[in-house]
């Protein structure tokens, strides 16, 4: 059965506000002796960690555009190559120079599966 549970890092930095909330709660009975467990040190901490996830996001939303991109530039490139190696292979080429562009075909080829 497929777990429903929330996880990743979104799901803890929501779980840390939760937290922070909690401690919050207890005033000034939550006192730690420790600097890095004080309700400002956890504030600050917490800032940080959803500013770090709005970073990633925005990231990943770059590196996807990128890779949309290179996966539209290659495109047309597929139906081409393999018309060109075929037509290579036809003429008097050596067997090892149609093995030569049939391995740059299959690489231009896979490039635009592993970009989809």
């Amino acid at each position: 059965m497929k777990s429903t549970s929330e996880t990743g890092h979104a799901k803890n930095v929501a779980n840390f506000e939760d937290l922070i909330t909690f401690t919050a709660s207890y005033g000034t009975t939550y006192n730690p002796t420790k600097a890095t467990l004080k309700q400002a040190a956890l504030t600050t901490l917490f800032t940080q960690a959803k500013a770090d996830l709005a970073t990633v996001a925005n990231k990943n939303l770059l590196f996807n555009n990128a890779t949309n991109a290179r996966a539209l530039a290659f495109e047309p490139l597929q139906k081409l190559s393999t018309r060109l190696v075929n037509g290579f292979a036809s003429t008097n080429a050596t067997p090892e120079m149609v093995n030569d562009t049939k391995t740059i075909n299959r690489k231009i080829q896979l490039n635009h599966l592993h970009t989809m």
